[in-house]
């Protein structure tokens, strides 16, 4: 029941749900506070995901923009959808666990 109320709390693009593996990229900035959050549960849970460190590569900073439509860090893309905020992509991560690869 819980989940159920979490699902609703989510912005629609969070509200995807993965029945196969989905595409993944976090666009990051190793500096951000919000963005070592998110590597720092990452670690907590051994998971890895596809990352993008957008002080390091312009190209990546660009994609961020066109695909987000803001040059704000974190932002994971789910199947080229964009979710910004540390806790709401936590909450994806562990929402979506088990579609994530073993460090």
């Amino acid at each position: 029941m819980m989940l159920f109320h979490l699902f609703l709390a989510m912005a629609p693009q969070e509200q995807v749900i993965a029945q196969e593996q989905p595409k993944l990229l976090l666009y990051y900035n190793p500096n951000c506070p919000f963005c070592k959050h998110v590597l720092q549960y990452l670690t907590s849970i051994k998971k890895q995901i596809p990352m993008c460190n957008v002080t390091n590569d312009r190209t990546c900073l660009n994609n961020l923009i066109t695909k987000g439509g803001l040059p704000q860090v974190p932002c994971l893309t789910v199947d080229e959808k964009p979710i910004y905020d540390d806790q709401r992509i936590i909450t994806w991560l562990n929402t979506h666990r088990d579609l994530l690869k073993d460090l």
